[in-house]
């Protein structure tokens, strides 16, 4: 049986109040009254009536006001708002009726049309909710259909509602089969523990609760993480009948904190050995120490010092350093083998395999004790004072370019920690500023980690150069109410910097033309605030013509952490190259 009609009445004249609600009580309606605006307001959102019926004459507040808050508040945007005027309003304040009434009835009026005008706003109200919901659901499904994030929905036993073609594509690669709707999700390949997981995070948004999480999953021999946002079902009773959840794959993001954490890691234990160096006053000690901090850096195995004679243009081995024998006191010639060829360039050098390298000295061919190889110049004023090694074997790794760069950052330091104690000072100042910028770097990765967008994401629909359709969360993001929307070109929310290529896409996207659906694009809110938004957005048809639907995921706090985590590497680079 279907719930009675709530109609709410609000009319400061206590007996037309009474009047009026007892007329429809007695044909059968839910009614609720009350003399306040104010009041009305807070019963309209707690009760959800499918007509208001309010009078212009409110002490409280002005009937025009009333019926705009009423209109722009999200939760009653299905509700109708009907303005009881009287037969002494002139024909021009019955015609001036507020922009976001519905209609209008004149009293004194007899019942029985009263209440005929009253069916008709009703099953007016029904239509215009019928016709919102289908354009909901077609505007939803098209939107979980064509994304790449998972979209799945339970009900309270945990058995399948929904599932968009993500959700049914990964279940196929990684269980080996779909499930179908009406099946639980809660598969018995599932280990125990991950499904006890599942009931958790299920009974969590059954409860009501909304959460986000992350964790990582196995599709057949890849390994991918998700990020999960929870949330509950709710019926118009207000109670929880299902559970939504949204995964979206953040497999590159985690890929990106790993490579951060790791050169975060590598960056500290640079600093590390660089102040370890720099405490060092004896230089045999100070040599034989940058040797070993070098080759502990890298994780290699061995390693060597030359230091170069500019006026004999020679190099000499200061510091062998865990080598096959003692190589102390060779002399090479610049150009002759890798440190003779670092001292004569000034550049670095990776040799994958020293054994078939055409430049090897003649002094090593014999024994040939060195396979990967990797020199760093010791540069001081733009000077080689001197060469570093590091070695290690070819059958257990190759030197990358990274390595390259961190051992030539550290060779830098080593350069200047090698300088006489007049530029002591100097270097510790140096080494300092490096610390504070790794702990930036440390600090913009731990915020970029704990980046993460809501479950909720802003839909638009244009057509032609007019906003046609916007969600609630568009409303919320971008500031302007539904009716300021419907005024709206759609590249007006958009900054100026970008409302050219938005105007052009956006119209040639109708015409049909191939334009690139996914990109990222600046808008101005109301307030004129700035935010970065991730677009996505593809060709539909709307009411039987061309428009474009697209979605958007507010990514302002991340391009902050990347521009941030930019200017830290920047000024960490800048600061390791002295």
């Amino acid at each position: 049986m279907n719930a009675l009609p709530r109609i709410l009445v609000i009319d400061d004249d206590p007996e037309l109040l009474l009047e009026t609600s007892h007329c429809l009580q007695e044909s059968g309606y839910s009614v609720l009254g009350t003399a306040s605006g104010v009041e009305g307001l807070h019963m309209a959102v707690e009760h959800r009536p499918e007509l208001v019926l309010v009078t212009t004459t409110l002490s409280d507040i002005p009937g025009s006001e009333f019926c705009q808050r009423l209109k722009t508040n999200l939760n009653l945007f299905d509700s109708l708002c009907v303005v009881l005027s009287t037969q002494s309003s002139s024909f021009e304040d019955i015609t001036r009726l507020p922009p976001c009434a519905d209609g209008v009835i004149v009293r004194p009026i007899p019942n029985y049309e009263f209440l005929s005008r009253i069916e008709t706003f009703l099953r007016m109200q029904r239509y215009l909710l019928d016709q919102n919901t289908f354009q909901e659901q077609s505007i939803l499904t098209a939107v979980v259909e064509n994304t790449d994030t998972s979209v799945w929905a339970v009900d309270q036993r945990y058995r399948l509602l929904f599932a968009n073609s993500v959700f049914r594509e990964e279940n196929r690669t990684g269980l080996g089969r779909q499930i179908a709707l009406g099946e639980s999700v809660l598969l018995e390949a599932l280990p125990p523990t991950e499904r006890e997981e599942w009931i958790n995070y299920y009974d969590r948004a059954l409860q009501g609760e909304q959460f986000h999480f992350e964790r990582k999953r196995k599709y057949s021999a890849t390994t991918l993480w998700n990020e999960y946002h929870c949330g509950p079902i709710i019926s118009k009773d207000g109670y929880a009948i299902g559970a939504v959840i949204v995964a979206h794959n953040i497999t590159e993001r985690k890929q990106a904190e790993e490579v951060l954490q790791r050169r975060a890691e590598e960056l500290a234990a640079l600093q590390s050995n660089v102040l370890e160096i720099t405490v060092q006053h004896k230089l045999p000690d100070l040599l034989q120490t940058i040797v070993e901090r070098a080759v502990q850096l890298l994780g290699a195995k061995s390693g060597g010092l030359y230091l170069c004679d500019r006026e004999q243009r020679k190099v000499r081995c200061v510091v062998s350093y865990n080598t096959p024998r003692d190589f102390t006191g060779t002399v090479l010639d610049y150009g002759e083998g890798a440190a003779g060829t670092v001292a004569e360039t000034g550049e670095p050098l990776v040799v994958d395999d020293y054994r078939l390298w055409d430049k090897r000295a003649d002094v090593y061919e014999e024994e040939q004790p060195f396979t990967a190889l990797l020199c760093a110049p010791m540069l001081w004023q733009n000077r080689v004072t001197g060469v570093i090694h590091v070695l290690d074997d070819v059958e257990k790794r190759h030197f990358t370019e990274f390595d390259l760069a961190l051992l030539m950052q550290f060779a830098s330091h080593a350069a200047i920690a090698m300088e006489n104690t007049r530029l002591f000072e100097t270097a510790q100042k140096e080494i300092s500023e490096s610390k504070r910028v790794t702990e930036a770097l440390v600090e913009s990765e731990t915020w970029f980690r704990t980046l993460a967008d809501t479950t909720t994401t802003a839909i638009f629909i244009y057509q032609g150069e007019k906003i046609v359709y916007v969600n609630r969360v568009s409303v919320q993001l971008c500031g302007y109410t539904l009716e300021e929307f419907r005024n709206m070109r759609y590249w007006e929310i958009i900054h100026p910097d970008f409302q050219d290529l938005t105007r052009e896409r956006g119209l040639a996207r109708q015409e049909g033309a191939a334009i690139p659906e996914h990109y990222e694009v600046k808008i101005v809110r109301k307030d004129d605030q700035e935010r970065w938004l991730d677009f996505n957005a593809r060709q539909i048809r709307w009411h039987g013509q061309p428009a474009v639907i697209g979605t958007a995921f507010d990514i302002t706090e991340r391009k902050s952490a990347e521009e941030a985590l930019r200017q830290s590497e920047a000024r960490t680079r800048s600061i390791l190259r002295v």
